[in-house]
């Protein structure tokens, strides 16, 4: 703490921390700036698809993949140097998979998933009585 001695007032002047990493340096926020480049990665193809069938399948406006890295950069807070290339576009269409990276599909087995634990649970129920029964307990 200093005190300016010059005014007959006296301000507490409160010292910098000087220890630490920098802001923003942490494994978890390179992780989430990953997340959100695939996220705008998504979305540039994704728009760009829909305005290629908008025009019928033929070329879009020139110009319209630079407006839409630059929308998804301010709608995902990309930092740094981000670009997505014709050829990742074309071949993101080609595939006829827009979004590459998504949480996945639901396993087909959550469904049967209550049946088969009452079927479980109701054999162990009944085999436990069935050999008490068998063994005189």
């Amino acid at each position: 703490m200093e005190v300016d001695e010059d005014d007959d007032n006296t301000e507490k002047v409160e010292a910098r921390k000087k220890g630490g990493h920098p802001t923003g340096s942490t494994l978890e926020h390179f992780r989430a700036q990953k997340l959100l480049r695939k996220q705008a990665i998504n979305y540039v193809c994704v728009e760009y698809a829909e305005h290629k069938k908008n025009r019928g399948g033929e070329r879009v406006e020139y110009g319209i993949r630079n407006n839409l890295v630059k929308q998804a950069i301010e709608k995902f807070g990309i930092e740094g140097n981000f670009d997505v290339r014709k050829q990742t576009i074309f071949n993101h269409i080609s595939s006829n998979r827009l979004q590459l990276w998504h949480p996945g599909t639901e396993s087909p087995l959550l469904e049967v998933e209550v049946v088969l634990t009452s079927f479980i649970y109701s054999f162990t129920q009944h085999t436990d009585s069935a050999v008490r029964w068998t063994w005189g307990m």
